[in-house]
């Protein structure tokens, strides 16, 4: 689990077994789950100067997910 300094993200973690990218959004306990993420996109978003803005164009809309 990595803890991200974001104001819209609080930590993100990532399953590459079933390529699953866990987000947690600040202000929820529970995170979102996103399907058949390539880790290379998790990895990005950690590098990521604004996190918030990265899950917007590269994740939100483009990967098929289960809320909290």
């Amino acid at each position: 689990m990595v803890w991200l300094d974001s104001e819209a993200i609080a930590r993100a973690e990532y399953d590459g077994e079933d390529a699953t990218l866990f987000i947690w959004f600040r202000g929820n306990e529970r995170p979102y789950a996103y399907y058949a993420v390539p880790e290379e996109i998790f990895h990005a978003l950690c590098e990521a100067e604004s996190k918030g803005r990265f899950v917007q164009e590269h994740i939100i809309d483009r990967y098929q997910y289960a809320p909290p």
